[in-house]
């Protein structure tokens, strides 16, 4: 029965993704986002567990505590950088499957408001960012 199995090679992996990709759609989706950012230190001592309270529905695939309802991260702190007005989810053709998406920080930051914009910067100025990471915790707000 093994011997009838295909072997994937790099011209199929090639194919597949291509393939993949466009079957995929990606749609924006009405409902906002809340955007937690954590600084990770490269310093594990410096980290600590933090958890981050959920007021909607996770998005991002980080520890998520259902019981407590928040994410648990191992970071030197977190900032609530807040809400922006969009959201998107991702679709498959041929399949009933779709799924949000977490943002990159990129578009969260056409979103920000200017005060959004400068708390966050002066949050994250406090971290040498040759020795530190950011990380988003992001979930849907309830409508």
């Amino acid at each position: 029965m093994d011997d009838l199995l295909i072997v994937p090679s790099e011209t199929f992996s090639q194919k597949d993704i291509r393939d993949i990709k466009r079957s995929m759609r990606i749609e924006m989706a009405y409902r906002h986002t809340i955007v937690y950012v954590a600084a990770v230190s490269d310093d594990e001592q410096e980290n600590k567990i933090l958890f981050i309270p959920c007021f909607g529905s996770p998005v991002t695939q980080d520890v998520y505590d259902s019981v407590r309802d928040g994410f648990v991260l191992c970071a030197r702190e977190f900032y609530k950088v807040g809400y922006i007005p969009v959201s998107y989810r991702i679709e498959l053709d041929e399949s009933e499957w779709s799924s949000e998406i977490p943002l990159p920080m990129s578009v969260i930051k056409r979103y920000l408001t200017e005060e959004q914009k400068q708390g966050f910067a002066d949050w994250k100025a406090k971290f040498d960012k040759d020795s530190h990471r950011f990380i988003t915790a992001q979930m849907l707000g309830v409508y």
